[in-house]
C-alpha cells in the first residue's frame, strides 16, 4: 500500500492555528506572541513555494485574520502591523486584488495607536475598494466614513468629522429603497453626530441627535439583542450629557438605565461584560464629582472585576482604571495609594504605547495634578512640560489635551502665587479652547473662572477679575444645571467685587 503524502503546509497551519486557539490559556501568553509569530512567517514562505494560489491566499488569510487580529487584541501592535503587511505582500505578490480585510484591520489598530492620519488612510483605501464593486453611494461605505469622523473627531476636528457625517446622510438619500439597513444607518449617523457634538460642547445639538436616533430604534427595530444595545448606548449618551453638564443625579438616573438593559441580557453575549464595564466606568466619574469617594472606588473595583474576567488585567483599558482609582485616591489626599496606582498604570501602558500616548499622559496629567496639591511644586511643573511638549506637536498644538496642561500649568503657578504667569497660560488654554468649543462649552466658563480668581488673589486688576467672572456665570448660566456648585460660588465673588466697587 502506497504511503500517503504529508500536507506540510496543512500541518503547519493546523499547528499555528492550535497556538492562536490556546494562547489565551496561558498567563505568559505574551512571550508566545514572537516564536509564533516567526513560525507563521515560516509557513508564508514554505507557502511561497507551492505551486497553488490557494495556498498562498490560505496563508495570507491566516497572518491577517487569524495571526494579526489577536495581536491586535492582545496590545502587540508591532506584530500585528507585521502580519497584516505580509498577507499584503502575498496577496500583491500573486495578483489576488482583495485586500481589504488587511486595510480595514491596519486602519483599525492605528486608530487604537492614535495615529490618526494613517487610520484615514486606510479607511479611504477601504472606500475606494467598496466603490469599486458597489459604486460610489453604496450603502456599506457609511461605516467607513464614520470611522473616518471618528477620528477626527479624536483630533478634535470636529468640522470635518460632521463633514464626514454629512456625506453618510448624502449617501442614505440615495439608498431610500434600501431594506433594513437603511434605518441601521440613519441610527449610527444621529448617534455618531450626538457624540461629536457633545465633545465640542453643543448640548442642545447633541441631545436633538440622540433623540432623533431614540426615535429611530422605538420605531424601527425589532425588539431583540440589537435593539436593547443600541437603547443602551443612547442611554450612555444622554448620560455623558448630564455628567459635562453638571447634573449627576440625572446622569447616574440614565447610567442605571443603561446598567438594567445589560444585565437584562445574556451574560455570556459577546460585548456585554465590556459594556457593564464602561458603565460603571462613567458612575465612578459621576460618584467622583459628586464627592462620593468611597462609593466612586467601588465602582472602579467592579470595572476592574469585570476587566479580570475578560482576562484584561494587564491592559490598556485596566490600566486607565487604576489611574481613574489613583486619582480618586489623590482627591482623598491618600497619596500612597494615589501614586501606587498611578505607577501599576504606568508600567502597563509605557509597554504597549511607550511614553508618547494620550493614555500616558493622562496619567501624567492627574500625577502632575496631585504634586501640585501635595505642594510638590518642581515635580508638578516638571510632569505639565513633558505634557506640553507632547502636545505642542500634535495636530498643530490644537488640541484639548494641550488646553488642559496649560490649565494645569496654570493651576501650579497660581498655588505658587505667581499670578501674572498663572494667567499667561490659562489664556492660552482659552485661545484653544475658542477655536475648539462652541461657544456655551463649560470648561471655557471654567477658564474664564482660573484667570478672574488669579486676578482677584493677585489683587491687582479686580475689574478684570469681575469681568472674567461675568463670562464665567453667562456660560455656566446656559451650561450648567441650576444647582451646580461652581455658580453659587462665582454668583458669591461677583457680589463680593461689585460691593466694593
Amino acid at each position: 500500500m502506497k504511503k500517503a503524502k504529508t500536507n506540510w503546509l496543512d500541518l503547519c497551519l493546523e499547528l499555528v492555528s492550535d497556538y492562536l486557539d490556546q494562547i489565551y490559556d496561558d498567563e505568559a501568553m505574551e512571550q508566545k506572541f514572537p516564536p509564533i509569530t516567526e513560525s507563521a512567517f515560516s509557513i508564508a514562505e514554505y507557502a511561497s513555494h507551492s505551486p497553488f494560489i490557494t495556498d498562498k491566499i490560505r496563508v495570507a488569510s491566516m497572518l491577517s485574520s487569524g495571526l494579526g487580529l489577536l495581536l491586535q487584541e492582545t496590545y502587540q501592535y508591532s506584530l500585528a502591523l507585521e502580519a497584516y503587511k505580509k498577507a499584503l505582500s502575498i496577496k500583491a505578490k500573486h495578483g489576488n486584488p482583495n485586500r481589504f480585510a488587511e486595510h480595514f484591520n491596519i486602519a483599525k489598530m492605528l486608530n487604537e495607536t492614535e495615529d490618526f492620519e494613517g487610520a484615514i488612510k486606510y479607511y479611504t483605501l477601504c472606500i475606494r475598494e467598496r466603490q469599486k464593486r458597489g459604486g460610489k453611494h453604496h450603502i456599506s461605505l457609511i461605516d467607513y466614513y464614520l470611522e473616518i469622523a471618528s477620528c477626527y473627531s479624536q483630533q478634535d476636528d470636529n468640522f470635518k468629522a460632521v463633514q464626514n457625517c454629512l456625506i453618510c446622510l448624502d449617501i442614505l438619500s440615495k439608498n431610500k429603497d434600501a431594506d433594513d439597513p437603511y434605518f441601521v444607518y440613519v441610527f449610527e449617523i444621529y448617534t455618531t453626530l450626538s457624540e461629536i457634538y457633545l465633545q465640542c460642547g453643543d448640548y442642545r445639538e447633541s441631545a436633538k441627535y440622540s433623540i432623533g436616533a431614540l426615535r429611530i430604534c422605538r420605531s424601527h427595530f425589532e425588539k431583540n439583542e440589537f435593539y436593547y444595545l443600541s437603547k443602551g448606548r443612547l442611554f450612555h449618551v444622554n448620560a455623558r450629557i448630564y455628567l459635562c453638564t453638571g447634573d449627576y443625579r440625572k446622569s447616574l438616573t440614565w447610567l442605571n438605565k443603561e446598567l438594567a438593559i445589560y444585565s437584562a441580557l445574556d451574560e455570556d453575549m459577546e460585548g456585554i461584560a465590556s459594556k457593564i464595564s464602561q458603565t460603571y466606568n462613567r458612575m465612578g466619574i459621576a460618584k467622583l464629582r459628586q464627592r462620593h469617594f468611597e462609593e466612586a472606588i467601588k465602582c472602579y473595583q467592579t470595572v476592574l472585576r469585570y476587566q479580570k474576567e475578560l482576562h484584561i488585567t494587564a491592559s490598556p483599558e485596566a490600566a486607565l482604571t487604576m489611574n481613574n482609582l489613583g486619582f480618586v485616591y489623590g482627591e482623598m489626599e491618600e497619596w500612597e495609594k494615589a501614586f501606587e496606582y498611578y505607577d501599576e498604570a504606568l508600567k502597563i501602558l509605557l509597554r504597549y504605547f511607550g511614553e508618547y500616548h494620550s493614555d500616558t499622559m493622562l496619567v501624567y496629567y492627574n500625577m502632575a495634578h496631585d504634586y501640585c496639591t501635595m505642594k510638590d511644586y518642581p515635580k508638578s511643573l516638571a510632569l505639565t512640560e513633558k505634557i506640553i511638549g507632547y502636545y505642542s506637536n500634535i495636530h498643530g498644538g490644537c488640541t484639548t489635551h494641550l488646553a488642559d496642561a496649560y490649565l494645569c500649568k496654570g493651576r501650579t503657578l497660581h498655588c505658587q502665587s505667581q499670578f501674572d504667569e498663572a494667567v499667561v497660560y490659562y489664556r492660552r488654554a482659552l485661545d484653544i479652547q475658542r477655536q475648539l468649543y462652541f461657544d456655551f462649552h463649560p470648561d471655557i466658563g471654567e477658564t474664564h473662572k482660573c484667570i478672574a480668581d488669579a486676578l482677584f488673589d493677585s489683587g491687582s486688576d479686580l475689574a478684570m477679575a469681575l469681568d472674567s467672572y461675568n463670562h464665567a456665570k453667562e456660560i455656566f448660566e446656559k451650561a450648567l444645571s441650576k444647582d451646580n456648585n461652581r455658580l453659587s460660588l462665582i454668583y458669591k465673588r461677583i457680589k463680593l467685587l461689585s460691593d466694593h466697587q
